[in-house]
């Protein structure tokens, strides 16, 4: 399997291990935990599929994984899309369930956070991916991308007024600020950006 990673990609790697280790050093391993389980919960549920990949892109809003053969069926591609929700889920309960310390207590935040965040149906997110296999059952691929756009517009918005009124009434949510403007870009600018 090939790896592609872009220069942004390191960049921003270098950019978050410092702020994370600077302004939440209590968050960055299990931040950078969950989303090794979230990536390696995708690649079990290909091995349980028996997809194959040809490559592995490195983004700035993920990996992505490109199978070797495109055509295979609606139910692999939601079964592959909740691999790496499911690997956080089970991972958040099974620390719930046997350690109770400070250290596993932010893991299961993160880990059940990354877990339900990429389950909303925004295109590019696992939900999104997962709405779109869906509705490609019924629905022909000009609609379905149609669809697709008007729904992930529509859930950015209402992240980014949400996190502007937080921004304007506590003084809070920055990161949420940002994640959205950057989601807007994810979808609404190329992708050689």
């Amino acid at each position: 399997m090939k790896i592609r990673c872009k220069i942004s990609v390191g960049i921003f790697a270098i950019l978050m291990i410092i702020t994370l280790s600077i302004a939440s050093p209590h968050f960055f391993l299990p931040v950078i935990c969950s989303i090794a389980l979230h990536e390696l919960g995708h690649i079990l549920m290909a091995k349980i599929c028996k997809i194959q990949f040809r490559e592995l892109k490195l983004g700035i809003f993920g990996a992505a994984l490109s199978p070797q053969n495109y055509l295979y069926s609606y139910k692999k591609e939601i079964l592959l899309c909740l691999g790496g929700p499911l690997a956080n889920f089970l991972s958040a309960f099974a620390v719930s369930v046997f350690f109770d310390t400070q250290p596993f207590e932010y893991f299961k935040m993160c880990s059940f956070a990354l877990g339900l965040l990429n389950l909303l149906p925004v295109s590019g997110f696992d939900g999104g991916r997962i709405f779109s296999a869906l509705l490609s059952i019924l629905f022909s691929p000009r609609t379905v991308q149609t669809v697709s756009k008007v729904i992930s517009f529509a859930l950015i918005f209402t992240l980014w007024c949400f996190s502007v009124y937080l921004l304007i009434k506590i003084a809070s949510s920055l990161s949420l600020f940002m994640f959205s403007l950057s989601l807007f870009a994810k979808i609404f600018l190329p992708d050689d950006v």
